[in-house]
């Protein structure tokens, strides 16, 4: 008989009925990589000022606005690149910017050329190979919600590149293997922890692409 229930809002349907007909309250909360940071960001704020108050609620924004601000410098400072997000296997499944990594990189220095090809506010889609190699994204980066680490999501990566390298080598991120590979945290919505997620995905940029201006 707990006081209240914290759900993810895709169990609704099946337990929301249950618990209504107990009395219980319920929070529902969104996940998964159709969430963007915006939305992170706002449930993780709700959920601070309902169980910590208003000044963990300020705590926490303050925390958002430090890292928005990083990604303000870091862009101000880096050209813009034209980028591509994979998602799960090369070339065809891909993430627009308003995925929850699409929408971490979007307040970078990086377009989204996946956004052209689509209509509305779809977070992800299906394109071939061929218009994939006619757009030629500047770099690419990786996620997969089966791979159990970065590390291992290269290794598929690679085995699929060098099954046809002929084919994949006419995208320049592959020849020049400009690839940036990410682990599991990058693939669904983390709450707080996109905080963390961003400071180490710009860690890392900073480390790739050095500055320009």
């Amino acid at each position: 008989e707990p006081d209240l229930v914290i759900m993810g809002k895709h169990l609704q349907e099946d337990f929301g009925p249950i618990l209504d007909a107990a009395g219980i309250p319920v929070y529902y909360t969104s996940e998964g990589p159709s969430i963007s940071y915006s939305q992170t960001k706002d449930e993780t704020l709700c959920l601070a000022k309902s169980f910590g108050g208003d000044e963990f609620e300020a705590e926490l924004a303050s925390e958002f606005e430090a890292v928005e601000q990083r990604c303000a410098d870091f862009t101000a400072t880096h050209e813009t690149q034209s980028m591509m997000i994979f998602f799960h296997q090369p070339g065809t499944y891909q993430q627009t910017s308003k995925g929850y990594l699409g929408s971490m990189l979007a307040m970078l220095p990086f377009e989204n050329l996946t956004d052209s090809l689509v209509d509305g506010d779809s977070p992800t889609t299906t394109i071939d190979t061929e218009i994939t190699l006619g757009l030629n994204p500047d770099i690419i980066f990786a996620i997969s919600p089966s791979a159990p680490s970065a590390e291992v999501l290269q290794e598929t990566f690679e085995a699929t590149f060098d099954e046809n390298r002929t084919l994949w080598n006419q995208l320049d991120a592959v020849a020049n293997n400009n690839i940036v590979y990410l682990g599991g945290e990058y693939v669904t919505s983390k709450g707080l922890q996109s905080i963390s997620s961003i400071n180490k995905l710009v860690d890392l940029l900073e480390a790739r692409i050095p500055a320009a201006r």
